[in-house]
């Protein structure tokens, strides 16, 4: 009995098993379906946050300079993540799985770019300019608190700003990349499929 079996051999000669096409193309639909419902209401809760501090400047009349300021940041960081994220639904509404292949592989590929953009440079203003905004904003109303009010206000306000960035944000980050690689992955997978048929 021959013994001498070449495994590297037997691995390259296995049968690959093929994509699913629709089972592919159902999922990338409901990826694109679940990121555009993400934007919008991420978007609208943002808005809604956005109006509620514009409340407060109206009914409460802030005294100083500091927390109009601060109001105005916040309110220019919920602005140009809104902006920005929103110009990512045409984006995913325009790439249907009807396209042309190339077309639309190439259109995820500018989907991926535009989502790193927003979770880079955008992200990393939107979280400068809230953290500035919210220290400034919360000035006005810890100059009748003791320092230990203070201390307390503004260490959990760092806490919850810092705990979003190292924490949430990465994870976010992740969970969409690994969604976005794998849609690309079996799209390449299938076009693949095509050019070798």
């Amino acid at each position: 009995m021959d013994t001498d079996i070449n495994f590297s051999a037997l691995w390259q000669e296995r049968p690959t098993p093929k994509a699913d096409k629709t089972a592919v193309l159902k999922r990338i639909e409901k990826f694109r379906s679940r990121r555009m419902k993400r934007i919008v209401l991420v978007n609208l809760m943002l808005l809604a946050t956005a109006a509620f501090i514009v409340w407060i400047w109206v009914h409460y009349q802030p005294k100083l300079i500091s927390t109009k300021a601060g109001i105005v940041l916040i309110i220019l960081a919920i602005s140009l993540f809104s902006v920005v994220s929103g110009k990512m639904i045409p984006l995913y509404r325009n790439n249907d799985n009807g396209s042309n292949g190339h077309d639309f592989i190439e259109k995820m590929r500018a989907i991926k770019k535009g989502e790193q953009f927003l979770h880079t440079t955008i992200m990393n203003c939107y979280f400068v300019l809230l953290t500035v905004g919210l220290c400034l904003y919360l000035y006005e109303y810890t100059l009748r608190m003791s320092g230990t009010g203070k201390l307390i206000t503004y260490g959990a306000t760092l806490l919850w700003v810092g705990f979003n960035w190292f924490y949430i944000r990465p994870r976010q980050i992740r969970k969409q990349q690994k969604a976005l690689n794998e849609v690309l992955d079996k799209i390449e997978g299938i076009e693949k499929q095509f050019s070798e048929a």
